[in-house]
């Protein structure tokens, strides 16, 4: 068992299916459980630091999350959930956030558009998520006193600099979303295929991460959905599989990806199983309906050579 911490975005969301995928003009009908049906909650945990941080839990791990939720009567739910869950939220800031549900498309594939529903017409997605890159401050002293054995940068708090002191623990970072952001303390960077085309970084993504991040940077992991990925380090290239499932529910599939890599990293194993294994997390969240706190308890593996797909 290992002791992981989670910096990232915790919200409650409200999944609907769709009967057809998004397209311009169509008409979709769209289904919204209502908390009486199948024994849902209206809504149920969501943001990537607490798909992940679920993940870890439920391999038997101890898992904290570091972030900032709505200071609204929203923030019990949360913290119920978390805690029924057994994920650690005394780093959880309550803030005065831009109210609004976060809604949670999903099509018949699986895939799935997140859409953030509010009130306010001049609400600005920038500054709302600096507000909470500011209210989220890492502070490097309590990260120390909580001993982990990994992080996972989800998102980059204000701050984050600070947890270079941290030179032994395995650091996995997501790929930032501003092309201006340096100085990332992070072992491994993990990011998508689509999004690093359509950012211009692929396919000299080794070359590109050590701009963002220190010289710490070992590998660079580029996923790739179901057909796997690629993994770049300064002087060699490999590819990774994932597995075959048939997928229901494409949330959080990412950040299963990059906390089974952490898990695997935690426990010695070499950047190319710590991609295969986080790859077979993934596929598992993608195949699974619901958020990581419907999961039986067991569904992801603590990385050893037998639970990692090579």
């Amino acid at each position: 068992m290992a002791r992981f911490l989670v910096f990232g975005s915790v919200g409650w969301d409200c999944p609907v299916w769709l009967d057809q995928p998004l397209d311009s003009g169509r008409r979709i009908l769209a289904f919204r459980p209502q908390p009486e049906q199948a024994g849902l909650r209206e809504g149920r945990l969501g943001g990537g630091a607490a798909n992940a941080a679920a993940c870890l839990v439920n391999a038997g791990h101890d898992a904290a999350v570091w972030g900032v939720i709505p200071n609204s009567p929203v923030s019990d739910q949360i913290e119920n959930a978390l805690s029924a869950i057994g994920i650690d939220y005394s780093f959880l800031k309550r803030a005065d956030l831009p109210n609004g549900t976060t809604l949670i498309l999903i099509e018949p594939s699986g895939e799935r558009t997140i859409m953030f529903e509010h009130s306010d017409p001049n609400l600005d997605r920038s500054i709302r998520r600096m507000m909470k890159q500011n209210i989220g401050e890492i502070q490097i002293g309590p990260v120390q006193v909580h001993r982990p054995d990994g992080l996972f940068l989800r998102a980059l708090f204000k701050g984050f600099e600070g947890l270079a002191e941290l030179e032994s623990v395995p650091i996995v970072a997501h790929w930032p979303q501003s092309k201006a952001v340096d100085s990332i303390p992070a072992d491994v960077l993990i990011g998508s295929k689509d999004d690093l085309i359509g950012a211009d970084l692929y396919p000299n993504a080794f070359h590109h991460g050590r701009k963002a991040c220190t010289r710490r940077l070992q590998a660079v992991i580029v996923t790739d959905g179901p057909r796997g990925g690629e993994v770049f380090r300064a002087a060699e290239h490999s590819v990774f599989e994932s597995i075959g499932v048939q997928q229901v529910d494409a949330t959080g599939a990412g950040d299963s990806f990059a906390a089974g890599v952490l898990d695997a990293l935690a426990s010695g194993a070499p950047i190319e199983e710590a991609a295969a294994h986080g790859a077979r997390w993934g596929a598992m969240t993608a195949s699974l309906p619901g958020s990581a706190e419907k999961r039986a308890v067991g569904t992801y593996k603590m990385w050893t050579r037998e639970n990692c797909v090579i």
